[in-house]
């Protein structure tokens, strides 16, 4: 099999497309297809591209000259340490003007937001209980109080249940739609 069988093979699978649907998207015959997966036969350049925008990739790809569906992608790729899907993901939405892409943007600006989904996801709270110094916000000292491991994910997860709402009333208003809980 060739590198291009099994990529077109694979990639119409994920995009959930039996041969019969692809080929009709192709306007081919289902035993085109075939021959093209069982590497009997190879598209020529016209469909190709066809592929190519059915499947939001670059000929590259299909190709095997890269893991990721755009070339932008591959190169971003070690710079950014993100995920071969995600950044696949990014680059079909900025080229399909899709609006989340203005949303991932603004959030990943928020190093405040990020850091906190980061402890919440890497924090191991174990199975013992802590102190925890609990300042009062009267006298300005604080108390020793023992917290249970749930007790603390449960603060955590409020903590950043609260910061994304903050973060999502932010950008409604910045698009000029009322928060979330403006009357």
């Amino acid at each position: 099999m060739s590198v291009f069988s099994d990529i077109l093979r694979k990639t119409r699978k994920e995009k959930g497309l039996t041969q019969e649907q692809l080929s009709e998207q192709m306007n081919i015959c289902r035993d085109t297809l075939y021959h093209w997966e069982n590497d009997i036969r190879k598209p020529d350049i016209d469909e190709l591209q066809r592929l190519c925008e059915i499947f939001e990739c670059d000929s590259g790809y299909l190709l095997g000259e890269y893991e990721t569906r755009r070339a932008a992608s591959a190169s971003m790729l070690g710079a950014t340490k993100l995920s071969i899907k995600a950044l696949d993901n990014l680059m079909a939405a900025a080229a399909s003007d899709n609006p989340y892409i203005q949303t991932v943007s603004a959030l990943l600006e928020d190093e405040n937001l990020l850091n906190h989904i980061a402890h919440c996801c890497e924090t191991d709270y174990g199975h013992i209980s802590t102190f925890v110094d609990i300042p009062d916000p009267f006298s300005g000292s604080s108390s020793r109080v023992l917290i249970d491991p749930h007790t603390l994910r449960q603060s955590d997860a409020m903590t950043l249940y609260n910061e994304l709402l903050e973060y999502i009333n932010q950008n409604r208003k910045h698009n000029n739609i009322p928060g979330l809980y403006d009357v």
